[in-house]
């Protein structure tokens, strides 16, 4: 219990499960930082996309556009160090694979000049600042020798700033004096940073011997740099101090060098943060009006919202009459001191102010203007804030305007990764959940405002996103185990054709009962051959009623003509993949190859050679297959000549499913990526889009033209927009990678190492029901009106009534139908219709299991089948 209680209130539960929370509810969508990737061409525009990226991802651990865009793309050195400092905010809170994870990015930067590997060095030291921040115990002697050994300049302004925020209120003398040291060199490149992390190391400590040394410091360099960054570093000291800052204030405000007046403005932000204090706010006030610097005035009239978040309606009344100044200092200020005061809240009043200034003459209070919205509008939906949609659709306008001055374009791009920070699931605010000053969110977001002066500072306002979870403890400090059930019967429909009709065509009646012609001619005669057309319909008719209670009845009691493919070979064991109509099975083997069979002798007709790897998956139609291989290929053939038509190469490893209707093949791959390609002809096949989102490989797709429906390994299943490639929700369930799945209208049902099948409602994105009576992995599963049928690690297949799945009242012991039982090993893959089971496993063979032909005279046994066995020709 003790430690419990530790592991509590030292952070590190929050920091896990705040994690798990953010990785598995991911609903990044992708396609907003590759349309802004592809709208600008500017240094500037791609060092904003990075700090966007990292924003929007922020503690998801997914850092896929990170690694594709830092491999392919020809940054400057201020770009890389970009780049690895939002490896960072990406991977916030993993601090179990932090040190393994820098490194492996590293890697990818060796073979680049030294200069180069020295910004991305400096980067990841930075990055590792943010993972750690504030709870940098492990990793805080990690820095501090990296700061003694290095002799780089762009390696200790990383490791500056990243000593400073994982050693946060630590209060370390040894950390303190080193940076002091490094201080003393008076170098420009590295100097802002330590002054910054000074401040950081004693933040609210008011030391006054450390604080006398950098306001002397301060008072005597002539490095504009440092001095911003010991401005800041100062009023760190006296974060909630309030009166003991005072003569601190009152000093700094009297000296010449306007830096040093902006420090005072920052001290009393730090100092009387939240509380509202009339005589701060006058001062405040005096300054923003009298001061003759700009940017005293400026930081002036931003403080003012860390002092007044706590009472919305006097900032309201205080800023909306600094928007309308003349000076454009005052107005940014005024902005940023919006976005601080009321983040988070959505607030229509302070958003209505803003929207007049998004179109302020002035680009860079444009930009304030921008970022402040997304501020206020994070985690919001339109419902609850209705100028959401509106901001959305204005960044994305000023990115794609080609006219437009890349200082708003900066703006409107972070401001694009600021309103859906940590994946749409993070929010700001200056408060925690009991009322106290977050002081990670007041630290981020002072760091934040310095971004106009150092650029690599817009990282940490992801120091002030606090996820939107709850997490929740019993009387034994653990997570209880949540569920909430309804009795509520789940209307789905599904539409097929009808059994009647599928019957008639098997047995070939289907011209006298269906073909409108024949009725036609068939009513013309009914006159003169009554007891012909007695004949033909009075016999027809109750044959197909027998035929239907006996399929039926062979489904409930196991009954069923087997057939057996056998398909062994040497080097290879398995049938990876199937698939089956009136005429023939195509299959996909361990052996690289296509096979295709004649259904009715089940011989071999054809072989189809050019994989090099095991064939995962096939799907075709009257004129082409189409396939996917471990070899990382998707290929087309002529399914009437074997010819192969087309191979598209993409992605980096094994596709593992695929999937093709109307001209679009929707493909995803063990390299944790889903491709939309659109097929012109068999021969002409284009890329459409990727899709980024999951964190391990993808292991199945499905898709209609509403949406695109994935799983993975990372044990979640995404739900994407099919013409947008819009990332929809995630379905979150399974606690272990789900393996397979199968999409039509509104109803999902997966499988997943876990042992269970899920049924979901892909509209409410809810889970209808659990099957929980697997021993074993589900390896394959397909459903259809009435059934489920699943195949299993075991060999198994299990047939379900999908309508009792469907009502909650009906008890889970009666669900599972019958078991069958004949695959001596796992079964990969299955089809069926309403005769027949189609199968292959990894014993090599497939199985026709047929409840329409099936002869009772030999019965003996329930289960029972007539064998029918034939070895497979090559």
């Amino acid at each position: 219990m003790v430690q419990k209680l530790t592991k509590i209130l030292s952070g590190k539960l929050s920091i896990e499960k705040n994690l798990q929370f953010l990785t598995r509810n991911n609903h990044t969508n992708i396609y907003i930082l590759n349309n802004t990737k592809n709208s600008v061409n500017t240094n500037i525009c791609h060092t904003a996309i990075m700090i966007a990226n990292g924003f929007i991802n922020s503690g998801t651990t997914s850092d896929h556009f990170l690694r594709y865009n830092l491999e392919l793309a020809n940054w400057t050195t201020w770009e890389i160090f970009s780049a690895m400092v939002s490896l960072g905010v990406i991977h916030r809170g993993n601090e179990t694979d932090a040190l393994k994870l820098i490194h492996s990015y590293l890697c990818l930067k060796k073979n680049n000049s030294s200069e180069s590997y020295s910004y991305s060095e400096g980067g990841s030291l930075y990055a590792l600042g943010l993972i750690f921040a504030n709870h940098g115990s492990a990793i805080n002697d990690y820095l501090l020798t990296q700061l003694k050994d290095s002799n780089n300049k762009i390696v200790k302004h990383g490791c500056c700033l990243g000593i400073g925020l994982s050693a946060m209120g630590t209060c370390r003398k040894d950390i303190f004096e080193q940076l002091k040291i490094n201080m003393y060199q008076n170098n420009y490149v590295f100097g802002e940073a330590i002054g910054l992390a000074m401040g950081l190391v004693m933040l609210g400590t008011k030391n006054d011997d450390f604080l006398q040394d950098m306001v002397e410091f301060a008072q005597v360099t002539q490095n504009e740099q440092i001095l911003r960054g010991l401005a800041v570093g100062i009023s760190f000291f006296m974060y909630d101090r309030l009166q003991e800052a005072d003569q601190l204030i009152n000093a700094l405000l009297e000296n010449k060098n306007p830096i040093l007046r902006c420090s005072a403005m920052y001290t009393i932000s730090m100092a009387y943060c939240g509380t509202g204090s009339e005589t701060a706010i006058s001062k405040l006030l005096h300054f923003s009006n009298f001061d003759v610097s700009d940017d005293v005035r400026c930081a002036a009239v931003t403080s003012l919202g860390f002092l007044l978040f706590r009472t919305p309606e006097l900032c309201l009344q205080i800023i909306s009459k600094l928007t309308k100044s003349y000076n454009p200092y005052i107005r940014y200020g005024a902005v940023m001191a919006l976005g601080t005061a009321f983040a988070g809240t959505g607030h229509e009043e302070a958003i209505l102010l803003l929207v007049p200034i998004t179109n302020d003459m002035v680009n860079f209070v444009r930009q304030g203007a921008l970022i402040a919205s997304s501020m206020i509008c994070i985690h919001q939906t339109e419902s609850s804030c209705s100028e959401d949609k509106y901001f959305r659709s204005l960044y994305a306008k000023v990115i794609s305007d080609k006219h437009e001055d890349d200082v708003v374009k900066f703006g409107a791009i972070l401001a694009q990764g600021i309103i859906d920070g940590g994946g749409r699931n993070v929010s700001i605010s200056l408060e925690s959940k009991i009322g106290h000053t977050n002081i990670l969110t007041i630290v981020g977001l002072l760091l934040f405002t310095q971004y106009q002066y150092c650029i690599c500072l817009a990282h940490c306002l992801s120091l002030a996103f606090t996820p939107t979870c709850v997490i929740t403890l019993n009387t034994q400090l653990n997570m209880p185990v949540l569920e909430l059930k309804s009795n509520k019967r789940i209307n789905h429909t599904v539409r097929y054709n009808s059994l009647p009709q599928e019957l008639a065509e098997k047995r070939g009646w289907i011209q006298y009962l269906f073909n409108q012609s024949f009725k036609s001619k068939s009513n013309k005669h009914r006159k003169k051959h009554s007891k012909l057309d007695y004949f033909d319909y009075g016999v027809l008719i109750p044959k197909i009623v027998q035929d239907i209670e006996d399929i039926k009845l062979n489904w409930l009691t196991g009954h069923f003509l087997l057939q057996r493919i056998n398909c062994y070979s040497e080097n290879y064991k398995g049938i990876k993949c199937l698939q089956y109509d009136d005429n023939k099975i195509v299959a996909g083997l361990c052996d690289n190859t296509i096979k295709i069979w004649d259904k009715h002798t089940l011989k071999c007709l054809k072989v189809l050679l050019g994989h090099t790897g095991s064939v995962l998956c096939l799907q075709y139609d009257d004129n082409m297959i189409v396939s996917s291989s471990s070899d990382c290929t998707i290929r087309v053939w002529d399914i009437h000549t074997g010819e192969m038509l087309n191979t598209m190469i993409h992605h980096t490893e094994a596709v593992l499913h695929l999937s093709f209707s109307n001209n679009i093949i929707v493909t995803c791959s063990k390299d944790r990526t889903i491709a939309v390609w659109v097929m012109w002809s068999p021969c002409e096949i284009t890329l459409r889009c990727v899709l980024f989102g999951h964190q391990a490989e993808v292991n199945v797709v499905n898709f209609d033209n509403l949406y695109i429906v994935s799983a993975s390994e990372d044990s979640s299943i995404k739900v994407w927009n099919t013409s947008s490639g819009e990332y929809v929700r995630t379905l979150i369930g399974h606690t272990s990678g789900v393996i397979c799945l199968q999409y039509k209208e509104r109803l999902v049902v997966s499988g997943s190492s876990d042992r269970t099948i899920r049924l979901w409602d892909i509209e409410y994105g809810i889970c209808l029901r659990i099957l929980d009576y697997y021993e074993e992995l589900v390896l394959c599963i397909r459903f259809n009106s009435k059934i489920i049928v699943t195949g299993a690690y075991d060999g198994k297949i299990k047939v379900w009534n999908l309508e009792a799945v469907l009502d909650p009242i009906v008890p889970a012991s009666s669900l599972c139908l019958r078991t069958l039982k004949m695959h001596t090993d796992a079964v990969y893959d299955l089809k069926f219709d309403e005769f027949q089971i189609v199968s292959c496993s990894k014993d090599s063979t497939i199985l026709i299991w047929d409840f329409l032909n099936y002869n009772d005279t030999n019965y003996t046994d329930p289960c029972s089948s007539n064998n029918i066995s034939v070895d497979s020709g090559s």
